[in-house]
């Protein structure tokens, strides 16, 4: 039997809260896989986001843990984490 080959970017996305504002953390391949990019989006009315790109997986895990940690220290909570894979675009 043939194994099917699953074409998803694997995708970590963390989502945190404080009072009424939401913040998501994903970290993932770019559509190259190529690197590794950390993206940060305020959700809501006053979105805003900013991505960071890493050649290096280690490097890319240390910048989300400091990023989460000072969320934390700055009064926000951890709502959900989870793991996909998204089609690439």
């Amino acid at each position: 039997m043939e194994e099917l080959q699953d074409t998803g970017v694997p995708v970590l996305r963390w989502v945190f809260t404080r009072k009424t504002e939401r913040m998501q953390c994903e970290l993932s391949l770019d559509d190259g896989r190529m690197l590794y990019e950390l993206r940060t989006r305020l959700l809501g009315t006053s979105a805003s986001e900013s991505v960071e790109r890493y050649l290096d997986v280690t490097r890319a895990f240390r910048r989300q843990s400091e990023v989460e940690r000072a969320l934390l220290e700055d009064g926000w909570s951890l709502e959900h984490y989870e793991r996909l894979r998204e089609e690439p675009n």
